[in-house]
């Protein structure tokens, strides 16, 4: 059947169908077979039910390697804002306004680069983690942070400098910086620190003084001082 004019009726049953123009369809269409659309289609409210299978949608690769996105691409936003696209040896995701949110209202966020490998995880209510090669070296605890390994290295072609921050505010002077020293299993064995009030730390000690003073975890240990790797001071009990 080939149609080049006006066809008004409430049932239309044929096996081929040839339309040439614009045809208009006032009420639903139930295509109950393979749907081949050639050239330009405007689909206005799209859905898709049942199990589908295959390749639904797909963008060839942005040509020559292009890194910028600016050919082929899944365009996002009145001004293409958002671009997701593949140059052939890599993928893209690029945000040309504003922030990029990366939202998620139930669960957690992972970002792995390769499958049941964790690089880093954004917990729910909890955590961020850092992965090297699936082993976790950092976790933000709820009163601050914990790095796990047994090398930490701060580098610079120029000066370095370690500082602790005590006291930020300015309020109260027994809070002071203090470098715990811990083995065997959680047992301290020395401080080094400025007092706060004189007894807080250590019988004897004076306020705001530094110090250096080994702990009851290291009874009856002395506590050595030297230079060129030799010892050359040793106080005891």
């Amino acid at each position: 059947v080939t149609v080049t004019a006006g066809v008004t009726t409430s049932q239309f049953n044929v096996n081929k169908l040839d339309v040439s123009g614009i045809s208009t369809f006032k009420g639903n269409i139930d295509v109950n077979a393979d749907l081949d659309v050639d050239g330009h289609t405007n689909l206005d409210n799209v859905s898709i039910a049942g199990v589908t299978t295959g390749t639904i949608f797909k963008v060839p690769d942005s040509t020559g390697g292009d890194s910028s996105g600016a050919t082929n691409n899944l365009s996002i936003g009145t001004g293409s804002d958002l671009k997701l696209f593949h140059n052939g040896s890599h993928t893209y995701i690029r945000n040309t306004t504003g922030v990029l949110h990366l939202d998620n209202y139930d669960g957690d966020i992972k970002i792995r680069p390769k499958d049941s490998e964790d690089g880093i995880k954004v917990i729910t209510d909890g955590a961020v983690e850092l992965y090297h090669n699936n082993e976790k070296k950092f976790e933000t605890t709820s009163t601050g942070a914990t790095v796990s390994g047994n090398n930490f290295i701060i580098q610079d072609t120029g000066d370095v400098t370690l500082t602790l921050f005590a006291d930020t505010d300015n309020s109260d002077e027994t809070h002071c910086p203090t470098i715990d020293f811990t083995m065997d299993g959680g047992v301290n064995v020395m401080k080094i620190g400025v007092e706060g009030n004189g007894g807080d730390t250590f019988t004897g000690s004076s306020a705001n003084r530094p110090y250096i003073i080994t702990t009851t975890g290291h009874a009856g240990q002395p506590l050595d001082f030297g230079t060129n790797n030799i010892k050359r001071m040793e106080l005891t009990n």
